[in-house]
């Protein structure tokens, strides 16, 4: 996750024990997958990188709506930036999609 958040230029400040816990209070490595079901790990506030209080795990299927809901665009250094950053109240959660054809 470290490695990835490097490659996409996000910051990243979770420590093992930060992560440790997260991981074993959602189940997510049992819970884990690229199903509409399965739990991905979201950031909270996208133009946030991944910190203890920004992450939180939701479906794949929200994870992937979200980029329906929220408008983004990306910035002069190539990094992506929410739009709606001085709106957002910072309790976002996408609607689930059932009926989606993922």
């Amino acid at each position: 996750m470290r490695g990835n958040a490097r490659r996409r230029k996000k910051d990243f400040s979770l420590t093992l024990e930060e992560f440790l816990g997260f991981i074993s209070e959602n189940d997510y490595m049992k819970l884990r997958g690229r199903g509409r079901l399965c739990l991905s790990i979201d950031r909270k506030r996208n133009w946030e990188g991944y910190h203890k209080d920004n992450i939180r795990a939701i479906t794949v299927a929200s994870n992937v709506s979200k980029r329906h809901y929220v408008d983004y665009f990306r910035n002069q250094n190539g990094e992506e930036e929410a739009v709606t950053e001085s709106t957002f109240d910072g309790n976002f959660d996408p609607p689930e999609m059932p009926d989606a054809p993922f």
